[in-house]
């Protein structure tokens, strides 16, 4: 009878220490995959960004006014900014030494519609560049939204339903206060700040 209670807590004994072995051993194994990932991220935050400065061909308008009207300008409105933006990436050709294809998706919500279909209340304008693994792809003259911008932009509409700001992007702008936005001189020529200054209220005017 002793025999078998030895036996008994023997293999209980066994038990217990096999089920210690393996709860240290998923511990240890927690640690290390922890240790990784903070490693991992704080090697993604302490390595610096990489920027690629981008150009392209691009209409540039001799005043806000051409531009408004333009036949190629399907929405011109006031709008917000809704998120950070979505970056999508398309490598066309296989050589690592040219640029991918990168564009950033903001979605919108339009508040003043000036040219365009006035039932539309959101829509999701197409910017070229973006950041993509450790990249920033920059284009001179394209302006870097954020959620909660006050913008006005002026775009066509492409066959994906997207719109693309006028001018290789940069036909968006800012607000800048006092009910005035601007435009740089990679989208309208001028002669001057005046000439790429103006208020929504301006812009209905000009539209033919």
């Amino acid at each position: 009878m002793n025999k078998n209670n030895r036996h008994g807590d023997s293999l209980v004994n066994k038990k217990k220490a096999s089920i210690l072995m393996i709860a240290v051993l998923l511990l240890a194994v927690t640690i290390v995959l922890y240790l990784i990932s903070f490693y991992q991220v704080n090697t993604r935050k302490n390595t610096p960004m990489r920027t690629v400065q981008m150009s392209t061909m691009h209409p540039v308008y001799g005043s806000v006014e051409s531009m408004i009207n333009a036949k190629e300008t399907s929405l011109v409105a006031e709008a917000v900014v809704m998120d950070n933006g979505t970056v999508r990436s398309v490598r066309d050709v296989a050589d690592e030494n040219v640029p991918p294809d990168v564009h950033t998706d903001y979605v919108i919500e339009l508040t003043r519609v000036i040219k365009g279909d006035a039932r539309v209340k959101s829509a999701t304008i197409a910017l070229m560049g973006g950041a993509v693994n450790g990249t920033n792809y920059v284009l001179e003259g394209v302006p870097t939204l954020k959620k909660g911008d006050h913008i006005l932009v002026f775009a066509s509409r492409g066959r994906d339903s997207k719109y693309y700001p006028l001018s290789g992007g940069t036909a968006i702008a800012k607000y800048s206060g006092r009910g005035q936005y601007s435009l740089t001189k990679e989208t309208i020529a001028g002669n001057g700040d005046n000439d790429r200054s103006f208020t929504a209220d301006s812009l209905e005017s000009m539209v033919k």
